[in-house]
């Protein structure tokens, strides 16, 4: 990741309203985010060692599969590492390598210089520092932190007048002459880094660094929720951590819906006020998750629901029905345990209707399995012969 071309100026921090000593640093600011480098598209090496970043939103618990297939591994320390990945939002958010201010805050260096010469005497030693490092610096631009206390206080009570260009009449030329730079750049973004923050980005910069979402491309490709990832998923909706709840969305929202359709449709049972909760709902992602089970985050599913939504999809074969059932016990077991000292449960079995429902999708998913060179008249299923009971 290249770092993009800065500008070197000078970050006026405070200003003491009594003594009015300064306290300033020299930063770097850019128009364009540091981060804006970050590749979108990893193809993974064998032998990449990798090291994820906090909060990068990539779910753990489907790196191991990943990492056997590729032969790549999950660095611990990121000096060991050769490849990156890192979420900008959460870098952003941690201002480890950069902040953010809108140019309000800028105004042009020679104008300050000017009112930092009238308010102070010649060759004040408080004030002798910063004229020079202004002075020696090209860019024509000031960072003031806070105006407050140069426009109340001032430099020895002479304060800051803070001119802004609306507040000005144009001269014959068409020309004004503002403190601040003018209206249009001040509603720009500009991105500022700290000398600690600089130290931080050079590690990272001409580094492999990609996008959390390079990597979840590839995590959910094809990706299938079998009983280890729904496992992990419960565990994150279990968290009090909002945000495992999201990864624990993401993860639903990018994966083969169908191959995984009774697990997520089981998560939603569970977890249906969680989701309801974040605000991960309303991402696309996730709402074609949703729109493919005809699913509303605001309302909850029963038992029924989940098969009447497999059916809908004709996804109710036999072993969906077995990992259904097993959870329709459960419930039912403990709605009729809580209200009797007297019977125990023992068992349930699915209704006629449903075991034909899965009988004939068992036979449809049997004939779409054989490859044949020819067309072959296939012998009809017994309907009841494809599932019994004991199998389930």
């Amino acid at each position: 990741m290249k770092k993009p071309q800065g500008k070197n100026i000078i970050m006026i921090k405070s200003i003491d309203k009594s003594t009015s000593i300064i306290e300033y640093s020299q930063i770097e600011i850019f128009d364009k985010c540091p981060l804006r480098g970050l590749h979108r598209k990893y193809t993974p090496v064998a032998g990449d060692k990798i090291f994820i970043y906090l909060d990068s939103n990539i779910p753990r618990f489907k790196l191991k599969r990943f990492c056997e297939q590729h032969k790549v591994s999950i660095a611990k320390a990121k000096e060991s590492a050769n490849v990156f990945f890192m979420n900008p939002d959460s870098a952003n958010r941690d201002k480890q390598f950069y902040n953010e201010d809108y140019y309000a805050n800028l105004i042009h260096k020679t104008y300050f210089l000017d009112y930092i010469k009238k308010a102070t005497r010649v060759n004040d030693a408080r004030f002798v520092p910063l004229i020079s490092d202004l002075t020696n610096l090209s860019e024509n631009v000031v960072y003031l932190q806070s105006t407050y206390n140069f426009t109340e206080y001032g430099i020895n009570k002479y304060t800051l007048d803070i001119v802004r260009e609306e507040d000005l009449d144009e001269d014959i030329n068409g020309n004004v002459d503002s403190t601040l730079i003018n209206t249009e750049e001040r509603n720009k973004m500009f991105y500022i880094q700290t000398e600690d923050q600089r130290k931080a980005f050079d590690f990272i910069e001409n580094k492999d660094f990609y996008h959390p979402d390079s990597m979840l491309a590839l995590l959910n490709e094809g990706s299938v929720v079998d009983k280890e990832m729904y496992d992990g998923i419960m565990n994150l909706f279990e968290s009090s951590d909002n945000n495992d709840h999201k990864v624990a969305m993401e993860a639903m929202a990018n994966c083969d819906y169908e191959k995984s359709a009774v697990y997520l449709l089981m998560v939603f049972y569970h977890h249906q006020n969680k989701i309801y909760s974040s605000d991960t709902k309303t991402h696309v992602n996730f709402k074609s998750y949703l729109n493919f089970f005809k699913l509303s985050h605001g309302r909850t599913i029963c038992i029924d629901d989940i098969i009447d939504k497999l059916k809908d999809k004709r996804l109710l074969n036999s072993s969906n029905l077995a990992i259904v059932m097993k959870e329709a016990k459960k419930i039912i077991k403990d709605t009729i345990e809580s209200d009797t000292n007297y019977f125990v449960f023992t068992d349930i079995a699915p209704v006629e209707s449903i075991q034909q429902e899965v009988a004939e999708t068992d036979a449809e998913e049997a004939l779409q399995q054989v490859q044949q060179p020819v067309a072959v008249q296939m012998p009809a299923p017994d309907p009841m012969g494809a599932i019994t009971l004991a199998d389930l």
